[in-house]
């Protein structure tokens, strides 16, 4: 699936943690000597942790509506911050709050993958 005919992930987060962890095979030998090689050519998958802030509770349920649509097994398109192009990500893990006031805040993890 490309960018371009996976659904839209539109809603503006107002933070984002970026994070990233190589995929790598290790071999230990002895004397604490390790060789590392990349997991393949898409070895650094990024990884997003969101937080919205919504505007309103409609907000708050389209996203919800969104993210459970998805399933969290059907990749979707996402834009990070300060990128040009689109990923894609799945989002398997996300938290909707229901503070005083009628405020409302979703935090989710957003995890890059590659050819689905």
């Amino acid at each position: 699936m490309s960018t371009s005919s996976a659904p839209v992930f539109a809603w503006d987060a107002a933070s984002v943690v970026a994070q990233r962890k190589p995929l790598l095979w290790t071999a230990k030998f002895g004397d604490g000597y390790q060789q590392n090689v990349p997991q393949g050519i898409n070895n650094q998958p990024g990884q997003w942790a969101l937080q919205l802030h919504c505007a309103s509770s409609q907000e708050a349920d389209a996203i919800d509506d969104f993210l459970q649509a998805q399933g969290g097994y059907l990749p979707f398109a996402w834009t990070p911050p300060r990128a040009t192009a689109p990923v894609l990500v799945l989002c398997q893990n996300w938290s909707k709050y229901d503070k005083p006031g009628g405020v409302v805040s979703i935090t989710a993890t957003f995890e890059q993958v590659f050819g689905a």
